[in-house]
């Protein structure tokens, strides 16, 4: 019975009044409130009576809905008798949620207010028999697998071998996406969405969790390192201790064109992509974008899997994608949705535990990152070079990568220790790593540099990060 307690909030919704005037009513002692009656009958898909099914009633006020709590207290319950028939005698003025299923089927509820005294007959309810999903997927190597049905906030676990158990859920279209533990796995949060129909099973397959995703997730929390350098420019200075309490993923190349034209396709009906010419195809970095442009491709993947939307605006100006500005623009980096990373996000992340100015030991950047030196003047493709410690590829050269941060040149001597989100004053934003046109020593992990977010060059692009 618990297997399905949770998908019912979706489908069965009783609303009883919280706001019912309650001025000169009495009970059967002459004083207080009378409770109000719930009655009704079920019936199977031919119609005909459903003796046994259990009804359930359950408090909304208590329910709470997240990926990391699912907290419910019951209500009350009965069974219906040889005619499918069933009552509550007390139900006190509260908004709930009503369940109602046999062993494999469940039953649906219009939206129905009652006042307090007054009787609730829910007359016919038919149940519906549910659908099944089973499958294996392809877990490589990792042992803590779970399978999260999006709409209905449902998580399952595979066993170690990878399978699902046979499982029963509404009738429906539901979004499959992987978890890591407690954590999505930003790779799969996009996996096609399956049908499933009343009566029929739905297999899973094709679906595999990949060792080296995406997206990889940086160990940054309760941890420190010393940001900034002494050999550099006086915007590197002065070298100072930087702290986060969260860990993030961090796509591990930048966000290359075959990313953008997906993102941007489906998002923007107006959007026509940056006319690229100094290096084409699915796998080259996304470039002649400005920080408006990375922006509005945070949002548009976070609404693709129904996280929140770090960044809001007033309007759009131009082409979306394509050079525009946003009108109104406010950042919200405590919601829980993809955005550029802060800058003391992204040293972090370069250095991977190194505090020399290269996250490389030799001194020769050939084997690690594109730049003048070896570039022959023209762009590569991504993770065609050795990636950091972390599994990062291109943090070094490739090319420019944009920051959340508003530019201060002298924001290092003020900056707040634990989880800096940047400079308050200013309009320039901060882009690190060097591109392919750079000298190595513009390349290192504490080099800073600044843009307006409307500006645009064929050597500045970017990667994305999502708290965990």
């Amino acid at each position: 019975m618990k297997l399905i307690l949770l998908m019912a909030s979706a489908f069965f919704m009783l609303f009883c009044s919280n706001n019912v005037d309650l001025t000169g009513t009495v009970d059967e002692t002459g004083t207080g409130t009378p409770a109000a009656k719930v009655a009704g009958r079920v019936l199977d898909g031919e119609q005909k009576p459903v003796e046994n099914a259990i009804v359930i009633l359950h408090d909304q006020q208590d329910i709470q809905l997240s990926l990391e709590l699912v907290t419910e207290r019951l209500q009350q319950e009965t069974y219906t008798d040889s005619n499918g028939f069933f009552q509550f005698d007390s139900v006190d003025t509260s908004q709930y949620y009503i369940e109602i299923n046999d062993r494999d089927s469940l039953g649906s509820f219009s939206n129905t207010t009652i006042k307090s005294g007054d009787t609730m007959v829910t007359l016919n309810v038919t149940l519906t028999k549910m659908g099944v999903v089973d499958g294996t997927i392809k877990t490589s190597g990792r042992n803590n697998v779970s399978i999260y049905f999006f709409e209905i906030n449902r998580v399952i676990t595979l066993d170690l071998t990878g399978r699902l158990e046979p499982t029963r859920l509404p009738p429906g279209e539901y979004s499959v996406r992987l978890m890591d533990g407690d954590s999505l796995i930003p790779s799969f949060l996009d996996t096609s969405a399956i049908n499933v129909v009343s009566g029929d099973t739905v297999f899973l397959s094709n679906i595999e969790v990949q060792k080296d995703s995406g997206m990889v997730l940086i160990p940054a929390k309760d941890s420190s390192f010393q940001m900034g350098s002494n050999n550099g420019l006086p915007d590197q200075k002065p070298v100072h201790t930087v702290s986060f309490t969260y860990n993030f993923w961090m796509d591990t190349t930048e966000v290359t064109q075959k990313d953008y034209l997906t993102i941007m396709n489906t998002a923007y009906n107006d959007f026509s992509p940056p006319a690229w010419d100094k290096g084409v195809g699915p796998d080259y970095g996304v470039y002649y974008v400005n920080w408006f442009d990375a922006v509005l491709y945070c949002n548009a993947k976070s609404k693709r899997v129904g996280f929140d939307t770090v960044y809001s605006y007033d309007s759009i100006s131009g082409i979306p994608g394509n050079a525009c500005q946003l009108n109104g623009l406010s950042v919200d980096i405590t919601k829980k949705g993809y955005r550029l990373p802060t800058e003391a996000e992204w040293e972090y992340a370069s250095r991977a535990g190194t505090q020399t100015d290269y996250y490389w030991e030799s001194t020769s950047a050939n084997d690690y990152a594109w730049d003048l030196s070896n570039s022959n003047g023209i762009q590569h493709a991504v993770a065609t070079k050795l990636p950091n410690a972390y599994g990062l590829y291109d943090m070094a050269g490739g090319l420019w990568e944009l920051c959340n941060d508003t530019y201060g040149r002298d924001y290092y001597a003020i900056s707040s220790e634990v989880n800096p989100e940047g400079s308050i004053v200013g309009e320039e934003r901060v882009m690190r790593g060097g591109g392919w046109n750079n000298e190595t020593s513009v390349i290192g992990s504490a080099v800073r540099s600044k843009v307006t977010p409307d500006y645009i060059r064929y050597v500045i692009g970017f990667r994305v990060v999502l708290p965990e």
